[in-house]
């Protein structure tokens, strides 16, 4: 019956108020996340209550939860293509961990057969990869027993060389030829074999000639100083294993989008452009039921109706009394009042017609909560998935170039 529709109708809307209120404080809570940065947190929070959204029963709310909605567009965006980033340098790291050991093992094989220079190098790239690991520490152990073997070795060779150049002095030839051999056969120094053989054939043309010796001893005085320069440029030949189209990132920023990870702004598929949507309150009517005549456009009006007191005959004392008292039917003001009900008559604050204007939105239409009343929703790259940036197809996203070596 009817007093059990205005009841259903009082919880409903007592009901819907509720749910505005813990709207907002829900949101406020949201905010909070944000502002301490646990972004993931915030995002979980917000996408289980967005069905709440048909319950935002005024504009501020609305507005909020619009803001709120576009705010969260972004931070969604933003935290996948952190977790594809996160992903993507796990990936990096473990090629950068295979590189390591690949390049260490190789590194290892040259010193064995004696080709310590070129293992110096691979050594070295070995704690590039590395940045520092177990691996890198090896690898720097290796260098630094290298370094040294090849400091002993150029220590030797100029000291063989000095012999060499006396014997040549004392015009014994073979004996000079012999010492240059001996240089020769030093694994360290296997890069100056071409320039020692050049001398060795000086030497012997000497032999045939003797008054070429001032050029001959002038080309000890430069394979002296070659021998110096050379271990020196092999203990720091510059490395850079990065990759030069991205820098070592393995990624390079999006053309497509400029690296900002969206295009153009597309019309919001919601308001069709407009920044505009039916109220949920008034369903886009502009008009909501009267609260004063509860959509009847009727009320029953009453009227108060003033005559003498029928107890006190206008006396306003009780004379059934011996000693005088108030009468209490009229308060000792002889008159009383009665409420007379004059029936239905329409309802003054609709003039009958049963609605009233809705006070939550302008003409049946509210801010568009897809695209906070913009009228476009920013549209996700498609090349990128809206990081603003794509795998750099020169390293294949390794950030490496170990090509170059």
């Amino acid at each position: 019956g009817k007093p059990f529709l205005d009841d259903a109708k009082y919880l409903f809307q007592s009901a819907l108020s509720a749910a505005a209120g813990d709207i907002e404080r829900r949101l406020a809570e949201i905010r909070l996340a944000i502002d301490a940065g646990k972004v993931e947190t915030a995002v979980g929070q917000y996408s289980s209550m967005r069905e709440l959204r048909i319950l935002s029963l005024n504009d501020a709310t609305r507005r909020a939860f619009a803001e709120m909605e576009s705010e969260m567009t972004v931070l969604q965006q933003k935290l996948e293509a952190d977790k594809r980033a996160a992903a993507e340098a796990a990936q990096r790291s473990e090629r950068w961990r295979t590189q390591t050991v690949t390049t260490l093992a190789e590194g290892k094989r040259l010193e064995g057969e004696g080709k310590y220079a070129e293992a110096v190098l691979e050594y070295r790239k070995a704690m590039l990869y590395s940045g520092g690991g177990v691996s890198g520490k090896q690898a720097a152990e290796g260098i630094t027993a290298l370094e040294a073997t090849m400091k002993k070795a150029q220590s030797s060779a100029l000291s063989t060389l000095n012999s060499a150049r006396q014997w040549t002095v004392g015009k014994q030839y073979p004996k000079a030829v012999e010492k240059c051999g001996e240089i020769i056969a030093a694994p360290a120094l296997a890069g100056l074999h071409e320039e020692f053989l050049s001398l060795i054939r000086a030497l012997e043309e000497l032999e045939k000639n003797p008054a070429d010796a001032k050029a001959v001893m002038k080309r000890f005085d430069d394979m002296q100083k070659t021998i110096n320069g050379w271990v020196e440029e092999q203990m720091s030949v510059p490395i850079d294993l990065r990759c030069a189209s991205c820098g070592g990132a393995g990624v390079r920023s999006c053309k497509a989008c400029s690296g900002a990870g969206q295009t153009e702004p597309a019309a919001c598929a919601v308001c069709l452009g407009s920044g505009k949507m039916p109220d949920p309150v008034c369903s886009g009517t502009g008009k909501v039921e009267c609260p004063t005549c509860k959509g009847k456009g009727e009320v029953e009006e009453w009227e108060d109706k003033i005559e003498t007191c029928k107890v006190c005959n206008g006396t306003g004392w009780d004379e059934r009394y011996v000693q005088k008292k108030k009468c209490k039917t009229c308060g000792g003001k002889g008159k009383s009042s009665t409420r007379v009900n004059l029936g239905l008559v329409r309802c003054k604050a609709c003039d009958g017609n049963k609605q009233t204007v809705c006070r939550a939105c302008t003409s049946g239409l509210v801010l568009c909560t897809n695209c906070n009343g913009r009228g476009k929703t920013p549209t996700t790259c498609a090349a990128c998935k809206g990081s603003g940036t794509v795998p750099c197809v020169d390293c294949g996203s390794s950030g490496l170039a170990p090509e170059k070596y």
